[in-house]
């Protein structure tokens, strides 16, 4: 495929749309293509960033009665129709039905902004999903570019007061993309830039004591992990399907010993 049959396809690959075939056809086209992969990356940080802002509501229950009496009314009224002199057109009848319908699948897909909050994260998780989204709109994603680690760490570490873990889990599947620094719970921390396809995992890490098992979290499409180990204190933020992140947080921690 080329770039002019790849691109409308990008967001139906993100989703999750496209048939096996499809996807690892785009996915092969990505590895190689510098420019779709770039539009692939923004389209991916715009959906992210949907989800963190945008909530889906669901219709009144009022709503859901009247719907439901009118479409009783409807199929009682053309139970009728057959013993009185003129009925109107079948598409006449059930045109109330449809703007019915159509309200609720509007209500489905509008939008509206969520209630504030951390949404019942402990407040150091809330701050970090607060930096993930801010990264994906605007930006840096990363300050240092680069998927050797031998390059990034040196990077983090000159700018830091602690040293964090870099490590390559590119023949995993999650290549590298780079760092920045961001701010997360009052203080300085480390923000590794991890890929997978067209989507971006954020890894924050700063000095922590103690040592924790990994705990899980989820608000608004995104997933946390989080644990404390070997002195750092680690959080992983992504949209990514659960046992892509779960793996990928497994050999993560695991690197890191």
């Amino acid at each position: 495929m080329n770039c002019a049959e790849v691109r409308p396809l990008l967001d139906a690959c993100l989703d999750g749309e496209l048939d096996l075939v499809h996807s690892v056809t785009i996915e092969q086209h990505l590895a190689s293509c510098e420019s779709c992969r770039a539009v692939g990356a923004r389209n991916a940080a715009m959906t992210a960033l949907l989800r963190a802002r945008v909530s889906r509501p669901s219709a009144p229950e009022a709503l859901h009665r009247r719907v439901r009496l009118t479409i009783r009314e409807l199929v009682n009224a053309d139970a009728r129709a057959s013993v009185v002199a003129f009925s109107p057109p079948a598409p006449a009848r059930w045109l109330p039905l449809a703007a019915a319908i159509a309200v609720l699948i509007g209500l489905g897909l509008a939008f509206v902004p969520p209630g504030g909050g951390g949404g019942g994260l402990p407040a150091f998780l809330a701050d970090a999903l607060n930096s993930h989204v801010r990264a994906s709109l605007v930006g840096p994603l990363v300050a240092v570019e680069s998927s050797d680690r031998h390059t990034v760490k040196p990077w983090l570490a000159s700018r830091l007061d602690f040293s964090p873990p870099v490590v390559d889990l590119a023949s995993a599947g999650f290549p590298l993309s780079g760092a920045r620094l961001d701010f997360v719970g009052q203080r300085t921390v480390a923000a590794l830039v991890y890929l997978r396809r067209l989507h971006r995992i954020d890894v924050f890490i700063s000095p922590g004591d103690g040592e924790t098992e990994s705990a899980w979290a989820a608000r608004d499409g995104f997933r946390l992990v989080h644990w404390r180990h070997a002195g750092m204190r680690t959080v992983v933020i992504s949209d990514l399907a659960e046992p892509e992140l779960r793996d990928f947080a497994t050999r993560l921690r695991d690197a890191a010993d």
